[in-house]
């Protein structure tokens, strides 16, 4: 598969207020450091919270139910703790 673009996507979850608790900057810190270990290595690795792709899709135009969807999601998991 080399030559391809191929891209592993770590997602996660955090509250709202996660930068209020040492548990998600562990997280946090544990993902950059794997990020930087596997940089350049195949297939290429990404992260994302949740929050951040729900944003992402509130800006398509397509399809018509996208946004009504992420209001759900956000309505049942952007939450805080």
């Amino acid at each position: 598969m080399k030559g391809r673009n191929v891209t592993l996507l770590y997602l996660y979850w955090e509250p709202q207020n996660g930068r209020d608790f040492d548990v998600f900057h562990k997280h946090r810190r544990e993902i950059a450091c794997f990020s930087n270990f596997v940089e350049g290595g195949f297939p290429r690795f990404r992260t994302m919270r949740y929050r951040d792709l729900w944003d992402a899709w509130e800006k398509l135009a397509q399809p018509a139910w996208i946004k009504d969807h992420c209001a759900r999601l956000r309505a049942r998991y952007d939450v805080r703790l």
